[in-house]
C-alpha cells in the first residue's frame, strides 16, 4: 500500500480539487493531506483564507479519497509532515512550483529519496481557487 502526501490550503473545494484527489488516488491507496494552517496562509498569500482551518478540514473529510488530514507546520519550510508520514510519493498541484522547489531542497538536505510528482491541471481557466474568488 503506497502512501501519498499532498500539501495545500484547499480553501473552497471545487471540481479542480476533485480531479486533484482523483489523480492522487491513482498514485497510492493511503492519501494524507497536510492542510495549511491559517497563520501560514496569511504569511504566504498576504490574506486570510476564506474558510478557517477547521471548516476547510471538515470539507476535506467529505472527500472519499483522503485517508488522513494533518495540520501543516506553523514554520514555513519545516516539512515535518514528510518526517511524520514517511510517504512513498509526494504529489503537488500543477501550480505549486514554489512548493516543489522548497520540498526538493528539503529532501536534498535530509537525504530524502521520495519522488515528487506534479499533477496535471483540470480546466485551470475555470477551476482555480484564485479565479473562483473573483
Amino acid at each position: 500500500m503506497k502512501t501519498v502526501l499532498v500539501f495545500g490550503t484547499f480553501d473552497g473545494l471545487h471540481p479542480g480539487h476533485d480531479d486533484f484527489f482523483d489523480q492522487v488516488k491513482e498514485l497510492g491507496d493511503n492519501i494524507v493531506v497536510c492542510l495549511t494552517q491559517d497563520k501560514v496562509v496569511r504569511e504566504l498569500k498576504g490574506k486570510d483564507p476564506i474558510e478557517p482551518f477547521e471548516q476547510r478540514k471538515e470539507a476535506l473529510k467529505k472527500q472519499s479519497q483522503i485517508s488522513q488530514i494533518i495540520p501543516g507546520d506553523l514554520d514555513i519550510g519545516a516539512f515535518r509532515a514528510i518526517s511524520i508520514v514517511q510517504p512513498d510519493i509526494i504529489a503537488i498541484g500543477y501550480d505549486q512550483d514554489e512548493l516543489e522547489k522548497a520540498i526538493t531542497v528539503w529532501l536534498d538536505k535530509y537525504n530524502g529519496d521520495i519522488p515528487v510528482i506534479q499533477l496535471r491541471p483540470f480546466k485551470p481557466d475555470t477551476y482555480k481557487s484564485s479565479l473562483l474568488r473573483k
